[in-house]
């Protein structure tokens, strides 16, 4: 019996994601936790955000791992030093909390002393959910503080050239993923394993789109484990042989991240 094809897009459900970079002049430890603490509240404090944000988190670059990827051949950790996760049920509904005066006069107004927002990249995704070992009844961990029983990997992807948007999505989800997703089944590192498809043109706030195509998701029990799939020879090999036929050649660029929950509906 031939496998059952991958999923499709998560319905009613819309990924948002913002790469940010702190101010310059602030020291690290100090921007970390405001941006966790008093900026998260900030956030929370307005009304439209529960009511629109299916969820919320704060993805911090982990500094060891981006110092130690450095060192990685054909390994990039871009300028970045956090990324803003957010989902909910369109778009639109996004869209209305950016554009809320009231978040604009206090989140907005707020990030400004934090961030270089004139750096900012975003982009809008459709998610594919390829592999999840996560407990169904397990409960959201959420609160202003770096989880200790997650961490998460972004591995942003750029189509090959010459391919168009379309076709890149074809391979990655239904060529692509089957490959992965039997190799998952027999990790024990590798809870949960997500494809972000981009939305061309589409975004949820300020900042210059991004170019990537797709945005892989590798989430384990800790960033250690969810770096171990990097080292695999079989993830080597697929990434190499399949990943040839439809990624650009070069560096891959890399996000090693802690992880922040502030909403998870």
């Amino acid at each position: 019996m031939a496998e059952p094809s991958n999923p499709p897009f998560v319905e009613n459900r819309i990924r948002a994601l913002l790469f940010l970079q702190k101010k310059k002049d602030m020291p690290y430890e100090e921007w970390r936790h405001y941006w966790m603490g008093e900026h998260a509240q900030i956030v929370l404090g307005v009304p439209i955000v529960r009511r629109n944000f299916l969820k919320y988190e704060q993805l911090h670059v982990n500094r060891e791992w981006k110092e130690r990827l450095r060192q990685s051949p054909g390994m990039r950790v871009p300028d970045f030093d956090g990324v803003v996760v957010l989902e909910g049920e369109s778009l639109e509904k996004l869209a209305e909390v950016t554009q809320d005066p009231e978040y604009i006069e206090k989140v907005v107004a707020d990030a400004v002393n934090i961030f270089q927002l004139e750096n900012t990249i975003q982009g809008a995704f459709n998610i594919a959910v390829i592999a999840d070992k996560s407990a169904k009844d397990a409960k959201p961990v959420v609160g202003c503080f770096i989880r200790e029983d997650v961490g998460r990997v972004l591995l942003p992807l750029h189509r090959k050239d010459g391919s168009s948007h379309a076709e890149f999505s074809q391979h990655w989800l239904n060529v692509h993923a089957p490959l992965f997703k039997h190799l998952l089944a027999t990790s024990a590192s590798i809870s949960k394993y997500e494809q972000l498809h981009v939305q061309q043109g589409s975004g949820v706030s300020p900042g210059s789109p991004l170019d990537w195509d797709g945005v892989g998701v590798f989430e384990a029990k800790s960033l250690a484990n969810a770096m171990e799939v990097f080292a695999d020879e079989r993830f080597v090999k697929i990434a190499t042989e399949d990943g040839a036929k439809f990624v650009s050649d070069g560096q891959s660029d890399i996000f090693p991240c802690d992880v922040v929950t502030l909403i998870d509906n």
